[in-house]
């Protein structure tokens, strides 16, 4: 066991979500304002991104605006000066960043797992829920992909990576028919 694994503790989502808003409002008041702390401002940021990168992409708007609302309550409440700026959030439409929905797309397909994708469908501007039996999950031309048979449309599918906004693993039980079987 890597000393790296000991300090992991599994959060939910709200945990994940309350504590990077937290940590992220933490680090901008103390690294912001000159204040000084027995915890190193960079501690505070490394820790923040560690836990962003198990969290789905598109909460991190959600904690970033609550980051800028408890630093603001902090401040307000005496306990720190304003900080200069506070990180700006992310865009709600894509391309969304793809490492932790590509990692949990290429267990689920490791595995034989179907996924439900959020999908963002550009020529529509429309967000779909979508059931994928995974055939492949690859790169060409620069983009990254998901095929597999779609619930949805009843069709084999491409699914571009960077307009996937979540990603669930379903359960054995959850498996989807083989389209391709008798």
């Amino acid at each position: 066991m890597t000393n790296d694994a000991f300090y992991r503790v599994p959060l939910s989502s709200g945990e994940a979500l309350a504590t990077l808003a937290l940590l992220r409002a933490l680090h901008g008041i103390l690294d912001g304002s000159g204040m000084v702390s027995e915890i190193d401002p960079g501690i505070l940021e490394s820790a923040a991104d560690r836990i962003a990168a198990e969290l789905p992409e598109f909460m991190t708007p959600q904690a970033d605006r609550l980051a800028a609302a408890l630093a603001a309550a902090l401040i307000e409440a005496g306990l720190g000066n304003s900080p200069e700026r506070f990180p700006e959030p992310d865009r709600a439409e894509p391309p969304f960043p793809i490492a932790r929905n590509r990692r949990l797309l290429e267990a689920a397909f490791e595995q034989g797992k179907p996924v439900e994708i959020e999908y963002y469908v550009a020529s529509r501007s429309e967000w779909t829920t979508r059931h994928v039996a995974i055939s492949d999950v690859y790169e060409k031309k620069e983009e990254w992909y998901l095929s597999g048979q779609c619930g949805l449309r009843q069709e084999y599918r491409h699914f571009r990576l960077d307009h996937i906004r979540a990603v669930l693993v379903l359960d054995d039980e959850d498996h989807l028919p083989d389209p391709f079987g008798d």
